[in-house]
């Protein structure tokens, strides 16, 4: 989101061109106190007609100024809740992705944990039966380990 605020008293002259100029234009019908001056620049363009147009229908009638203030008010206040909502839903998305990611990884975790665990009991296995001179045929039966890790763990001793 990007802000810039723009100072009213502050306004450059002429000498600006296009969009500049056109943006200036704005700038000076609202700024305007004088009628004439008012009038010259809605003369500009068929779009700063029609608001200076429709500001004079509700400044002049006490009603409809009224009813624009509160339509004006109304849909500021869905932009709010909706940006409010927005904000809470992403607020949660986070929060439910970060538990599912935490719950993920422990549970790769303590699986892995578990796998490794299973590993290193079998290996130990393995020495233990290897020490007691136990065939490495019967170890690999019992233990689930292959022939060439039996006989790696054979040669580390």
């Amino acid at each position: 989101m990007e802000i810039r605020t723009l100072e009213l008293g502050k306004l450059p002259g002429a000498g600006e061109s296009g969009r500049e100029e056109a943006l200036l234009g704005w700038l000076r019908l609202i700024r305007s106190e004088e009628s004439e001056e008012i009038e010259m620049l809605a003369a500009r363009s068929p779009e700063m007609g029609e608001a200076v147009t429709i500001l004079k229908e509700l400044s002049a009638d006490e009603r409809a100024r009224l009813v624009f203030e509160a339509r004006e008010k109304a849909r500021m206040d869905e932009l709010a809740r909706l940006y409010g909502a927005r904000a809470e839903g992403e607020a949660k998305g986070r929060a439910e992705g970060l538990a599912e990611g935490m719950n993920k990884g422990r549970a790769e975790g303590l699986a892995e944990g578990m796998n490794k665990g299973k590993a290193e009991m079998a290996k130990s296995m393995a020495k233990a039966l290897l020490s007691k001179n136990i065939p490495p045929e019967v170890i690999a039966e019992s233990s689930g380990l292959s022939l060439n890790e039996i006989e790696a763990l054979s040669r580390s001793d």
